[in-house]
């Protein structure tokens, strides 16, 4: 873990500009689930289920504007694909 005055714990990667693409007959596509099955967990075979958005720069550790200012935030992160509807295209 870094010490400095960021909260990163890992040295910034410049993007490439090139995203991860399946195609229709890919069997993640097909059944509709992730490319990554060995990173879904049942709820109860984790800790927390909701983490703390301080360790994200984008999302942050509070609400900064509008009435529910100083209310901090949470993240949850739902398995892709698995959560659309299949009519959905993106």
């Amino acid at each position: 873990m870094r010490h400095d005055s960021t909260l990163r714990r890992h040295a910034t990667i410049e993007p490439t500009g090139a995203g991860v693409t399946i195609g229709a007959l890919h069997p993640a596509y097909r059944s509709g689930r992730t490319i990554f099955p060995s990173r879904v967990f049942d709820a109860d075979e984790v800790q927390h289920i909701l983490k703390s958005g301080h360790q994200n720069r984008k999302i942050g550790r509070d609400v900064r504007k509008g009435p529910r200012r100083g209310w901090p935030i949470y993240m949850l992160t739902l398995e892709e694909r698995a959560t659309c509807p299949r009519s959905c295209k993106a």
